[in-house]
């Protein structure tokens, strides 16, 4: 689980943000956790404040923690630091793994890593490795094989992992890229994938109609959504190219009428639920971590909170997987609370977030955040930040 991650000189960051997810030992019993970790984060804040920026860069770290070496060697880095500074950008996560506390950090630029290091705590920090620039500075005695390889400037050494055969089994080194490749997120370099993770509607059909389980995950959430839809059943044919293709039918009734309807003729909604919702059982399946922006696009306010419990609930995520989002929804900060909700604004062109109760006193004085009060009517009375100034 995520406890902690942070970033510098990153797209409209300029100092940098810290985002946690852990929680006081005071609201442990009010607040779904394990282990004092919250399974959920939310974000809000004015359109163009930098909530993006965020789900951005939990996404830019496990992309350069587990792909970066799929990269050309004299590629550069794909990174925008705070209006093309020339100073290096740094990023840190701090996360548990078989009952250990990881922290990965890195500074780099759109040419080369600077530092690079991985730590494990159980009892007493030990540092897995350390690299300065292609200098691989200190490494536990197990990791030795490492320091023959040849360091690539613009890729993490935990993506070369899998890249060459070793003697030995790497064993922290192969279990940190496996977490991070358990992390999903819909923001890339270039913004929020307007289409579903980068995968097509029939990428989305084809996994339904491999999944039982899944298809009838999905159903479950739709219907509640809708209650006229009874059905979704997943059909196969081929296209003009003879292509094989998956598409979904969705069976509207009213009582003894039953009426098919393709997607296309859906309502956004209803596409949206279809398209996400193998995310959301990923995710569970795998005990990872779900990073959407938007998350609120296209459906109903009281829907949210349905989907946010599936988190909370032991049994639908008995693996502890977490979600973070961004949403333009008031109301969903009320059933988050301060120790959930994260706000952004800008001042200066320089983004900066605060989590609720954590506020500082200085924003807006005479302000009193308390757990039992409703967060969106302070809100919308601007007495917490993150508004339009309209």
């Amino acid at each position: 689980m995520i406890v902690n991650f942070g970033f510098r000189n990153f797209f409209s960051f300029k100092e940098g943000a810290e985002i946690t997810f852990s929680l006081e030992k005071r609201v442990l019993d009010s607040i779904p956790n394990k282990n004092g970790i919250s399974y959920i984060l939310g974000i809000k804040g004015a359109n163009g404040s930098g909530k993006t920026n965020i789900i951005r860069a939990l996404g830019f770290i496990y992309t350069f923690a587990t792909s970066s070496s799929d990269r050309k060697i004299d590629e550069t880095i794909r990174l925008d630091s705070f209006f093309e500074s020339e100073e290096p950008s740094e990023f840190y996560i701090d996360f548990i793994l078989d009952d250990k506390l990881y922290t990965y950090s890195f500074v780099i630029d759109k040419f080369k890593v600077y530092n690079e290091k991985l730590t494990k705590k159980a009892k007493r920090e030990v540092v897995i490795f350390e690299r300065k620039k292609n200098v691989i500075e200190h490494c536990l005695k197990s990791l030795d094989e490492i320091k023959k390889i040849k360091l690539r400037t613009n890729a993490s050494l935990i993506s070369l992992v899998d890249k060459f055969d070793f003697d030995s089994d790497m064993a922290d080194l192969r279990a940190v890229n496996k977490y991070f490749s358990k992390i999903i997120c819909n923001v890339g370099y270039a913004g929020m994938m307007r289409d579903n993770f980068g995968l097509s509607m029939n990428d989305i059909s084809r996994l339904y109609n491999s999944n039982e389980r899944l298809l009838c995950f999905a159903k479950d959430i739709i219907k509640t959504a809708d209650p006229s839809i009874s059905n979704i059943s997943i059909i196969k044919g081929d296209d003009d190219d003879g292509k094989e293709r998956y598409y979904p039918i969705f069976e509207h009734s009213n009582g003894s009428d039953t009426h098919r309807v393709i997607y296309l003729d859906e309502s956004s909604g209803t596409q949206t639920l279809f398209n996400k919702m193998a995310m959301y059982w990923s995710t569970f399946i795998r005990g990872g971590v779900l990073a959407i922006d938007e998350f609120d696009i296209h459906l109903h306010a009281l829907l949210l909170p349905k989907i946010i419990s599936l988190f909370e609930s032991k049994k639908s995520n008995n693996l502890a997987a977490q979600f973070i989002f961004t949403a333009h929804n008031t109301e969903i900060m009320d059933y988050l609370g301060k120790y959930r909700t994260i706000l952004v604004d800008k001042k200066n062109l320089e983004s900066y977030c605060y989590r609720l109760d954590e506020m500082p006193a200085t924003l807006v004085p005479g302000t009193t955040v308390r757990s039992d009060r409703k967060l969106s009517g302070l809100y919308l009375k601007k007495k917490l930040g993150g508004v339009p100034e309209l």
